[in-house]
């Protein structure tokens, strides 16, 4: 398992780019993510052929630029659902995530 906060959070998801993915679970809290990431990792998430279990959360408290990004991952990969692959979300309403 590999988790991150910001910006460790937003790196961490290059793990799930190697051919066998190191980390079986990846819990990504307020990430700052790399442009695209938002449409590239639910097809990495589909392509992985081993079970993973994907978090990420986002908080109102948030940069709201990074908080929309994050909302749309979210949308994005709930579309994308594989066999493999566990993703789940949590949007936090009136808390701040430091």
């Amino acid at each position: 398992m590999i988790a991150g906060l910001d910006t460790t959070a937003g790196f961490l998801n290059l793990y799930l780019y190697k051919d066998n993915p190191v980390f079986d679970a990846y819990i990504s809290m307020s990430p700052e993510l790399p442009m695209g990431m938002e449409e590239q990792i639910p097809d990495r998430l589909s392509a992985i052929q081993k079970p993973i279990f994907y978090y990420h959360s986002t908080a109102d408290g948030d940069v709201k630029k990074m908080r929309n990004r994050i909302i749309a991952l979210d949308e994005v990969a709930k579309k994308f659902k594989s066999q493999h692959s566990i993703t789940d979300t949590t949007i936090l309403k009136d808390h701040i995530i430091h």
